[in-house]
């Protein structure tokens, strides 16, 4: 009974959604993509965050209590902390702890490239101290030594492989819970299988993320390209909504989609500046830090970025697309009808 009245809530919840956006009305955000710091310890071949030289000045987390306190974030249902890499920040565990006693309902991921062991642990143990299970996603993109020169760093796949295996007997005892996204590229696709079969032995989720190409990440002139494989994400990716978008796009070359950027998400940069995406980094609207973050989500220049949202070429980032897919509900509820139908095609498990 508990499933199906949580059920008709989320299906009265998407109805009103898309009721209010076809009205013109604004929406409170459920979800936030946080950039904890934009300073990283990577050196990835396909991404040039760690070439940045200029640095902005992260919130202190007081300033952030205060910020996230604000009506325009009552309705967050989910934190997805990043970067930059976020363990560089000492005072990681100090803002997730806050995180949690503003959002108690919501869940609080950490997003890390995994180098730094210690500070991935200690916020794990000290957060499930306070009754917190923190969502944990590493990155891993090879098991062989493709993942050491596509990160940049020598050792790297060592350090991830020693961060999985501490953090398995944890997520046994129910104190995190462990994603491991392989970014899917011309790179490492001979290496999928081993990669996926190992992150499943140790009982964790892998998760294929697409290779984006944008501002953010200054890779327009990487030799890397994103995986193009349609097999390889049917055998490796589970059947979903997401799913079926990625394999359209690389079929048509057409990305687009209703996106609910500025809607029921957006991009919070670590001094406090709101922004569309990752994609489309640059759209910004404002400085929440500096204004009323309702003032800011509701103010004309927001409104301008909607627009331009609304004519986007659109993109495959598993948050955008899922985000965006988990408040329309029409696409996840499509593929469910499929899936009951005409059977389940979910990739292979072993």
């Amino acid at each position: 009974m508990k499933g199906w009245r949580n059920k008709t809530k989320y299906g009265l919840q998407c109805f009103f959604d898309v009721l209010a956006r076809s009205l013109g009305l604004n929406m409170l955000p459920r979800y936030l993509w946080f950039e904890v710091t934009d300073r990283c310890n990577s050196k990835c071949r396909y991404c040039n965050i760690w070439r940045k030289t200029k640095h902005r000045t992260p919130l202190t987390v007081g300033r952030l209590r205060g910020l996230f306190s604000s009506r325009l974030f009552r309705n967050i249902q989910y934190i997805l902390n990043s970067g930059g890499e976020p363990t560089v920040r000492k005072d990681l565990v100090e803002l997730l702890l806050m995180e949690h006693e503003v959002f108690p309902n919501a869940t609080i991921q950490l997003s890390t490239n995994g180098l730094r062991k210690d500070k991935v642990l200690e916020a794990v143990n000290v957060l499930s101290s306070n009754g917190v299970v923190l969502s944990v996603g590493v990155s891993l993109d090879s098991l062989s030594e493709s993942n050491d020169n596509l990160r940049g760093v020598p050792g790297a796949r060592e350090k991830v492989i020693d961060l999985l295996e501490s953090l398995q007997p944890l997520q046994e005892q129910g104190k995190v819970k462990v994603t491991v996204g392989i970014t899917f590229t011309n790179k490492n696709e001979v290496d999928l299988e081993n990669t996926i079969r190992y992150v499943r032995g140790l009982g964790f989720q892998p998760l294929l993320n697409w290779y984006n190409t944008s501002g953010f990440y200054d890779n327009f002139e990487s030799e890397v390209s994103c995986g193009k494989s349609i097999e390889l994400l049917k055998k490796y990716f589970p059947d979903s909504a997401y799913r079926d978008h990625w394999i359209k796009s690389l079929r048509t070359g057409d990305y687009r989609f209703n996106c609910w950027a500025l809607r029921s998400f957006f991009v919070l940069k670590c001094d406090g500046t709101a922004s569309t995406c990752l994609s489309h980094y640059d759209w910004e609207f404002g400085n929440m830090a500096c204004n009323e973050p309702s003032y800011v989500w509701e103010d004309q220049p927001s409104n301008v970025v909607r627009a331009k949202v609304a004519k986007c070429e659109g993109c495959c980032n598993n948050w955008g697309v899922g985000w965006s897919f988990q408040t329309e509900g029409y696409k996840r509820f499509k593929n469910y009808v499929r899936r009951k139908i005409f059977g389940s095609k979910d990739c292979i498990r072993s």
